[in-house]
């Protein structure tokens, strides 16, 4: 658990552990928290999933130790919205933020306000700060579209592929090349079926529809 937390002053024996798991900064996130909630998280072990490949080994640790039964820590996961890593974990009770990412919460429209007066910019009303953070979030639609569409097309050709063999086998390279050639097959498949032309359209007119969605949301 001390590898884990990563200061072993930070460490609370016997507390339950807290993963945050975020595709971005999550040691932001992890400090943003801790900065925030000093009495609420008092015995709770923060832990920064810092990265996708550390999140998966940190998991696969987790499952290995449930499965045995030898899991005494309970562990629980913050992700944001557009998490894409491992899938319902059994040994980590896993929550989403309500906001794309946290920094999300720092957005409200009287926060801002009263940030830009304190340094001095009197000028600002709450429905132009408004008008300007809608203006920066239409910017980055195209990119958050892009970055959508891959993971979705990244998620089915990974998934496509699998080289298991039995172990045992005294033919490796005929195995292997029989286990390339399934999961080419099943890539083949994936592109006619799942990321065909038509439905890649239509996965990215569900992302635009909720994108605009939060955003009609936050303008209410």
């Amino acid at each position: 658990m001390t590898d884990l937390v990563g200061d072993l002053a930070a460490y609370r024996p016997g507390g339950k552990g807290l993963i945050f798991e975020g595709g971005g900064d999550s040691e932001f996130d992890k400090k943003f928290v801790a900065a925030l909630f000093p009495g609420e998280l008092k015995g709770i072990n923060l832990i920064s999933g810092t990265n996708k490949s550390r999140v998966r080994a940190l998991h696969e640790i987790l499952e290995s130790a449930h499965a045995r039964g030898d899991l005494p820590t309970k562990f629980y996961a913050v992700v944001d919205r557009d998490y894409d890593g491992p899938a319902d974990p059994k040994a980590v009770n896993r929550h989403v933020w309500d906001v794309y990412h946290i920094e999300n919460y720092l957005l409200d429209r009287p926060f801002l306000v009263e940030v830009l007066r304190s340094l001095g910019s009197e000028k600002y009303t709450e429905q132009n700060v408004f008008d300007h953070v809608g203006a920066a979030a239409r910017d980055v639609v195209p990119a958050m579209l892009i970055q959508k569409m891959r993971q979705y097309v990244n998620f089915n050709l990974v998934g496509s592929i699998d080289l298991g063999f039995p172990p045992d086998t005294l033919t490796i390279s005929r195995e292997l090349h029989g286990a390339a050639s399934r999961s080419v097959a099943r890539v083949n498949a994936a592109l006619s079926e799942r990321l065909s032309e038509e439905k890649l359209l239509s996965e990215e007119q569900k992302h635009r529809t909720e994108i605009e969605h939060r955003r009609t949301e936050a303008s209410d």
